[in-house]
């Protein structure tokens, strides 16, 4: 991996435990959900739920399975998009919401820190989420860096048309620069509200 690769992973990965965070701070979430990081290995059965006392001091490394969490295995299989010829690929899962009381996935989150090299990518993703008729939310999260979301951009316009929701996350953001709409929302705030009314 050459050194911009890895400065955009470690940024990734800064973004995932960041919104992690977020939604494992919130009680209801805590008591009535699984967060899980997400896994691009197909081979993967399922994933291990956050020890959400530990996402903030970063010591849950991905797909940590210690005997604590091993109760609390989340099943991918929902996550892989069939092909012809029986081929599947997972879509892009970074953070995972499991219901405890559904007993399902309710919410898989793309989280991006630039929308530049991966929000067509997660649009995709999608459009073959909605052609397998999947139950769960597939929504889109991003601290916006780059601003590609401001009024009249291209990316607004297609990912707000697309996904079941996108939301603008950050303390950096200023919020009267957006005007939420539709499936567009901008906060923590309203990232937490949504992620409650699934479970």
């Amino acid at each position: 991996m050459d050194g911009r690769q890895q400065m955009i992973s470690k940024e990734g990965s800064y973004w995932e435990t960041y919104v992690a965070d977020v939604l494992c701070k919130d009680p209801v979430i805590r008591e009535k959900a699984l967060v899980a990081y997400g896994t691009n290995s197909e081979k993967r059965k399922d994933v291990c739920s956050i020890d959400c006392s530990k996402v903030t001091k970063n010591e849950q490394k991905k797909h940590d399975c210690s005997e604590k969490n091993q109760s609390f295995l989340i099943p991918i299989d929902e996550l892989k998009i069939i092909y012809e010829g029986n081929r599947t690929k997972l879509i892009d899962n970074d953070l995972i919401v499991y219901s405890k009381q559904k007993e399902k996935i309710v919410c898989v989150l793309s989280v991006k820190k630039s929308l530049r090299e991966r929000a067509g990518q997660t649009a995709y993703w999608m459009m073959k989420k909605k052609e397998q008729c999947r139950d769960f939310k597939y929504v889109f999260v991003t601290p916006d860096v780059d601003n590609e979301l401001l009024p009249n951009r291209k990316w607004r316009v297609i990912l707000a048309s697309e996904m079941d929701a996108v939301f603008v996350i950050g303390k950096s953001q200023a919020h009267e620069k957006y005007n939420p709409d539709g499936n567009f929302y901008v906060g923590e705030d309203k990232l937490i509200e949504y992620v409650k009314s699934l479970l």
